[in-house]
């Protein structure tokens, strides 16, 4: 197609809108958009569904095509490019993303587990002006 940027217009997007946007990203670039909704977008899909992702990867991989697979939750931890950025971490089993942006000099603090259920109860009730009385009584009733 001799462009360095491909615009896809998927089926019932605002295809003035992406243009727009399109245009001003990329102005003085190569560029070619393709509508979903004409004959050469549906051509182009036709295309892309001969080979699974995986195979269209391994086609571009080590190109000048500039591409990124559509991950699932699943691979994206896993994924190469991810692996090397350490864009991933797990805190108390619960895969997440790591703090961004990442610096060269500064390691940012990692996140920390979410609190327990009624962690907090007692602290927050006292910020919101509740007297120790108050407290014991809401832990007799069960209601906290």
């Amino acid at each position: 197609m001799g462009a360095d940027i491909i615009r896809i217009d998927r089926k019932g997007s605002n295809v003035q809108a992406n243009k727009n946007k399109f245009n001003v990203m990329n102005r003085n670039r190569r560029s070619v958009a393709i509508d979903l909704k004409n004959p050469t977008g549906v051509k182009l899909t036709d295309i892309f569904k001969t080979k699974s992702r995986d195979e269209w990867c391994a086609n571009m991989e080590g190109s000048d095509v500039c591409f990124a697979p559509v991950l699932s939750m699943s691979e994206v931890a896993d994924h190469p490019h991810n692996k090397a950025r350490k864009s991933f971490i797990e805190v108390d089993g619960i895969l997440q993303t790591a703090p961004a942006p990442k610096f060269s000099r500064t390691q940012p603090d990692l996140p920390t587990p979410p609190p327990i259920i009624g962690e907090h109860n007692e602290s927050a009730l006292k910020d919101w002006g509740f007297s120790e009385h108050e407290i014991d009584e809401l832990k007799r009733s069960a209601a906290i």
